[in-house]
């Protein structure tokens, strides 16, 4: 067995999207439900930007057997935005994730024009057209349904006096939070973080061989990933753990090691992911010059 296929065994995948959909997709959520069980894996999580998928599981899991099918719902225009009464109808059938809006969200109609994804242009004759879904309301206070912000930021934590500065500023509204963080912060700065209300920390591992992390700059050594992950769990704060496989140097020795170091890590969840080498890059160069794993 392969390793990517070892890598998939027992797990599951929290966001597959399928057909039926308003977007072009290559398989239908019955076939993502077989391919995913011949793969080994133990349950996918369907999802859909335009609705909730938590009814369909139902049928999924007729056709399917032998995995777990779950469903959930996303809060775009679809089912009334910031609807709670669209998240209590998804929960009780079942539901697993609560997605906040995707192409519904203001920011992301502002940055990608009113269709949302203007390359696909059946939906410029679908759609109606959108005013944007706001967390803030007329004053900028936060809308009484929203229950948690996430900071999708990968550079949030790269300038601590910044960070302690939001601390302070956020600490008053007593919401609750999570963000993108590096391995290298120290316990005052995460205690922090969790006094202000951090419950969830997206943590960039990516490998748990020293070359690896030296060939990629990564900037941080697996003794400081070690000593982080400890002080976070001390400071009270839960963490993603992302790893990355394929990157310059790695091998299947050095795959195993980075699997040994997830486990010693003993991180809240992860997600393991293959790397891509986008033109312009050094990775890129790199494969071209017929840089792979080994």
């Amino acid at each position: 067995m392969g390793q990517d296929r070892k890598l998939l065994q027992g797990s599951i995948d929290i966001h597959v999207h399928g057909s039926p959909s308003l977007f072009p997709r290559l398989l239908d959520n019955a076939q993502c439900a077989t391919q995913a069980k011949e793969a080994g894996m133990k349950g996918i999580v369907i999802k859909t930007h335009h609705g909730f998928t938590a009814d369909r599981v139902y049928w999924i899991k007729k056709m399917v057997e032998g995995i777990d099918v779950f469903g959930g719902v996303t809060l775009n225009s679809a089912v009334g935005s910031l609807n709670p009464y669209a998240v209590e109808a998804a929960i009780a059938y079942g539901a697993k994730i609560i997605w906040m809006p995707t192409l519904s969200a203001k920011n992301h109609l502002n940055q990608l024009g009113e269709t949302g994804f203007p390359h696909l242009k059946q939906l410029q004759r679908r759609r109606l057209k959108e005013e944007g879904i706001w967390i803030l309301d007329e004053k900028n206070n936060l809308l009484p349904q929203v229950k948690e912000i996430f900071f999708d930021d990968d550079t949030f934590t790269i300038n601590r006096p910044w960070v302690e500065e939001f601390c302070e500023a956020i600490k008053p509204l007593k919401v609750t939070w999570s963000i993108n963080a590096r391995a290298d912060l120290g316990y005052e700065l995460l205690r922090k973080l969790k006094e202000a209300g951090c419950r969830y920390l997206i943590v960039g591992y990516e490998s748990g061989n020293p070359q690896i992390l030296k060939n990629i700059k990564k900037g941080i050594t697996v003794e400081q990933m070690k000593k982080f992950a400890e002080d976070a769990k001390r400071a009270g704060l839960m963490i993603h753990g992302d790893f990355i496989l394929g990157l310059p140097g790695e091998t299947k020795e050095t795959i195993e090691e980075t699997f040994r170091f997830a486990s010693e890590l003993d991180s809240d969840t992860i997600q393991v992911s293959i790397a891509t080498a986008f033109p312009g890059t050094e990775l890129y160069s790199y494969c071209q010059k017929g840089g792979h794993p080994r």
